[in-house]
């Protein structure tokens, strides 16, 4: 995990890329990256669920961490459910772009953002990425 240190000694560094690349949407992965955009939030509660912003007239959107996922398969069908909805995200902020304007409240998606991970059918077993 990173310290508060090495998480302020990057800031201004990627706040300049940030601003160079305007991207529609930034998903974070895992909390230290959703802390950033979501400062009082928990993965398990509001993963998969936007939030849009007037200001940079872009969507952040939390997803849980891959490594994360490989630790624990129960959590899978959540985000592959979370990357299936990231296109209809991209999709909303470009036409909302082109109209000038963001949705102004977090607009939960339908089974995502839920308090508990969907439940497995067998015991948990450790994922490989290969």
């Amino acid at each position: 995990d990173p310290l508060p240190d090495e998480i302020a000694a990057c800031s201004d560094y990627l706040n300049r890329q940030i601003a160079i690349i305007d991207p529609l949407v930034i998903a974070t992965l895992g909390r230290f990256s959703m802390a950033r955009y979501f400062p009082d939030g928990k993965i398990t509660k509001i993963h998969g669920v936007p939030k849009y912003d007037n200001t940079t007239k872009r969507a952040y959107y939390p997803f849980f961490h891959p490594a994360a996922v490989l630790r624990n398969d129960r959590l899978a069908p959540d985000m592959e459910a979370d990357f299936k909805r990231l296109l209809d995200i991209l999709a909303k902020v470009k036409e909302m772009r082109s109209k000038g304007a963001l949705p102004a409240t977090i607009v939960p998606p339908s089974g995502g953002g839920g308090d508990k991970p969907s439940e497995p059918e067998g015991p948990s077993k450790q994922l490989s990425l290969f």
